[in-house]
């Protein structure tokens, strides 16, 4: 059972990436967000490693992380290539992470998507005015808690070979082999057919198992081995959400349920803690203005 700390996080929906809230000039600076935080998190400035360029701006008692940057870099026809790029995304990506992870240490957090842009501080400031109950709501409700991703790696061979074992067909195969052939050939078929149903039947299982330590979840889209970058693909991918003080129980509960899994041909692994992205309000394609 492999439990892993994230270096880049999953982003989730509600910032859209690469748009700009406010008008821009072709020359113009505007600020890249990071996150809303408390204002406990300007103990982050201490670490002037992490903090270069990074600026706060309150209003009552929010506070967004946000950096100045060139806004010809993030969109228009110049940023094409660089946001396809992946030497140049890379390392964005992992500061994005890195600076939220800081902010985390001393406070709650909204995580912004990584490449949500601002053309101003006025603009970024007038955006957490209009949302600022909806903020605040969050970060009350995400205050000691952290998010933990937990996917299942499937192993599509196994699983078919474990549903044609168990298929009660097998127990009476025919004498004649031609007929036991084609028998078997039949019921490694069937078996092929109900691998969606076997994996989300053990997602269920999973989600229950582990409901009484979590305080909420998230049921998300699985990804393929290519898309994923793994040798096997993500059949099972849950985000939970639950008291830093239940992690050891949490922990402890997916380790009891793996061995199960991963007999059927399902790995578990988990992951975090995370940003609370996949529990952000959906404000939809107006959540960034």
């Amino acid at each position: 059972m492999n439990h892993m700390s994230s270096h880049v996080s999953e982003h989730g929906t509600g910032f859209r990436s690469g748009h700009v809230s406010g008008r821009v000039s072709e020359s113009a600076d505007g600020l890249k967000l990071y996150c809303f935080a408390r204002p406990e998190a300007v103990a982050l400035f201490r670490n002037e490693q992490i903090t270069t360029a990074i600026h706060s701006i309150g209003y009552r008692d929010v506070i967004s992380i946000a950096e100045r940057v060139s806004l010809r870099e993030w969109v228009g026809p110049e940023s094409e290539a660089k946001l396809n790029d992946l030497s140049w995304v890379g390392p964005r990506a992992v500061r994005h992470d890195q600076i939220i992870r800081a902010v985390m240490e001393f406070s709650p957090v909204f995580p912004a998507d990584f490449g949500a842009l601002f053309s101003s501080p006025s603009a970024l400031g007038r955006y957490v005015r209009d949302h600022f109950d909806e903020i605040s709501t969050f970060l009350d409700f995400v205050a000691d808690k952290e998010e933990w991703a937990l996917k299942g790696l499937l192993d599509r061979q196994a699983v078919q070979s474990a549903l044609a074992s168990s298929d009660e067909r097998m127990a009476r195969l025919p004498a004649s082999s031609g007929a036991r052939y084609l028998l078997e050939k039949k019921i490694h078929r069937d078996a092929h057919k109900k691998v969606g149903s076997f994996v989300a039947g053990k997602r269920a299982q999973l989600v229950d198992a582990l409901a009484g330590v979590a305080r909420d979840h998230k049921v998300l889209r699985g990804q393929s081995r290519a898309a994923g970058g793994r040798d096997k693909d993500v059949a099972i991918n849950v985000a939970f959400l639950l008291a830093g003080s239940d992690r050891g129980e949490f922990l402890r509960c997916v380790d009891a349920l793996a061995p199960s899994l991963k007999a059927c041909g399902i790995e578990l692994e988990s992951v975090g803690p995370l940003p609370p992205y996949r529990f952000r309000p959906d404000w939809g394609e107006d959540g960034h203005e």
